[in-house]
């Protein structure tokens, strides 16, 4: 039987990442490495001769005494740890409020798993649908699913629409046509529940978007585990500070 290829693969053992990540200063140093790869530069006049000022955690150019702080401009800027914010056993604001999500499962030519998307929708309409393919998938993308009309929306945004219709009921999920076309959804769509549950317990729906993109993240670069944790730190540095009140108008289906 052929060695599957992400649960044999060397990966970033508990050890290590408590060596490279397990305290305040080594965290330090890898984002200081991630942002400044070829060391710090100052943004004003270039020079790369500075002094650490470790009272306010900033860095200054000895030419013309700018001052650079290592998580201004970027995700990390204004953050707290999150446990300052935790009420243990409260529930969500909107606990029990129905969250719907489109999931999708690309596949290589052997029928395996390649790549996933997970976005949250407002709702499952065509026109819903219609708009969330026009975003994410390549026209002429060849499209299965199952009965529900709302799915035909693919077919407006440019994609090919292949449905399979096996009825209602206990007896479908045993429909070859319906295991054939659904089963790597399905597969994905429970390992998202589980390790939403293991890992959250608990969510916040208006949240949602960002609960599946990390699920997704980890899962679109399962097959190189060793540089997973670099390339978030690269993609944090490089992205913008995203205050509460942005997050909360974040659209729903991203």
């Amino acid at each position: 039987m052929k060695r599957n290829r992400v649960q044999f693969q060397q990966g970033l053992s508990p050890g290590k990442f408590l060596q490279r990540y397990g305290s305040e200063g080594p965290c330090e140093q890898a984002v200081f490495k991630a942002r400044w790869p070829d060391g710090l530069r100052c943004p004003e006049c270039g020079s790369r001769r500075h002094c650490r000022i470790r009272s306010r955690k900033l860095w200054q150019c000895h030419a013309c005494h700018r001052q650079s702080s290592l998580v201004a401009g970027t995700i990390f800027a204004a953050t707290k740890p999150a446990a300052d914010h935790l009420v243990p056993g409260d529930p969500p604001a909107d606990a029990g409020q129905a969250r719907r999500f489109v999931a999708a499962v690309q596949v290589t030519a052997a029928g395996q798993p390649a790549r996933m998307r997970l976005s949250s929708v407002a709702g499952l309409r065509k026109k819903t649908l219609a708009a969330w393919a026009g975003r994410h998938l390549q026209l002429g993308t060849e499209v299965h699913s199952d009965g529900p009309a709302c799915f035909r929306g693919v077919a407006d945004a440019g994609c090919e629409h292949v449905p399979t219709v096996t009825g209602g009921g206990q007896r479908s999920c045993g429909d070859s046509r319906f295991v054939r076309v659904n089963v790597r959804v399905n597969t994905m769509l429970a390992n998202v529940k589980q390790s939403l549950a293991g890992a959250c317990h608990s969510l916040d729906g208006k949240h949602l978007p960002r609960y599946l993109a990390e699920f997704r993240y980890r899962f679109n670069r399962r097959y190189d585990l060793e540089v997973l944790v670099p390339r978030l730190l690269h993609a944090s540095v490089r992205t913008p500070p995203m205050p509460y009140r942005l997050l909360t108008l974040a659209e729903s289906c991203g």
